[in-house]
């Protein structure tokens, strides 16, 4: 068995664990907005629930299971453990949709070799609907309906749009609201040039969207590992573009590196830059 073969066999695998955890996450949307369940953390946007310290703990236990002395790199937990293969954990991208009962949130996890991510898998619990990837061998998607899932590795791709007139733009904001005004200065001038734009309050499922070709762009501030190293995966081998806004590669040597991310189809990425950079 070759190398891509195992972090192949290790995908399938994490494909599975992450869609029988992420399936609590819609019963928990129904009973939003309890506050003894509520915290937030950096700013009154920035909220944890029970469910994200639920799942956390239950993806650690079972992917260090996968992989006996992985080290693991969490959202809430933070960094622990010592080995070069690290697991990467948002137990749930887009808290503040579920609290509120919107369906769009994910649950994201990549194996990492030291810094660089050799599988991702991205779960959208509402839509049922995996985006997995393994460095070197593409990008694909499944759907679940109830307990039968679709066996087969459908390939995703970005979209073959080169026009940024022509594009649809996604776009996040930071919990550090200080800056809101230089995202909204950069949003604004992201609208007079392309078609629309769209603001989700998902990073991971904002770019498997750039992956899949539902959006041609997306651009957000503040980013750390666990939004970015599974969907960035996936859309780098979606045919994608990733980079930080001045066009140099993502380091994330720290699990407290804030990361300013610009995702593309590739073809509109030089525009956005352009820009980004005003």
């Amino acid at each position: 068995m070759t190398r891509t073969e195992d972090f192949f066999a290790i995908c399938e695998e994490v494909v599975t664990t992450v869609e029988r955890e992420a399936s609590r996450v819609p019963d928990y949307s129904s009973c939003h907005r309890n506050p003894r369940q509520v915290q937030t953390k950096t700013s009154i946007g920035d909220v944890i629930t029970q469910l994200d310290r639920t799942i956390e703990t239950s993806l650690i236990e079972k992917l260090t299971h996968i992989i006996p002395g992985s080290q693991v790199i969490g959202e809430e937990s933070g960094k622990h453990g010592e080995g070069l293969l690290n697991w990467v954990i948002d137990p749930i991208d887009g808290s503040t949709n579920v609290l509120h009962g919107m369906p769009h949130a994910a649950v994201s996890v990549a194996l990492c070799e030291g810094a660089v991510p050799r599988v991702g898998v991205v779960h959208n619990p509402f839509a049922q609907e995996s985006y997995y990837a393994v460095a070197g061998a593409g990008a694909f998607s499944r759907n679940r309906q109830g307990e039968i899932a679709d066996p087969s590795h459908k390939p995703i791709a970005v979209s073959p749009n080169t026009e940024l007139e022509q594009s649809l733009l996604g776009f996040g904001l930071p919990y550090d609201r200080s800056k809101a005004p230089r995202i909204f200065s950069v949003a604004e001038r992201a609208f007079a040039r392309c078609q629309d734009l769209r603001r989700r309050g998902s990073a991971a499922l904002d770019l498997v969207s750039v992956a899949t070709g539902e959006l041609d762009g997306y651009f957000e501030l503040d980013l750390r590992v666990w939004d970015v190293a599974a969907a960035g995966l996936i859309l780098q081998e979606a045919g994608g573009a990733l980079s930080s806004w001045d066009g140099t590669a993502l380091q994330w040597d720290s699990p407290e590196r804030k990361l300013d991310v610009l995702a593309t189809n590739g073809a509109i990425h030089d525009a956005m830059r352009g820009f980004l950079r005003e």
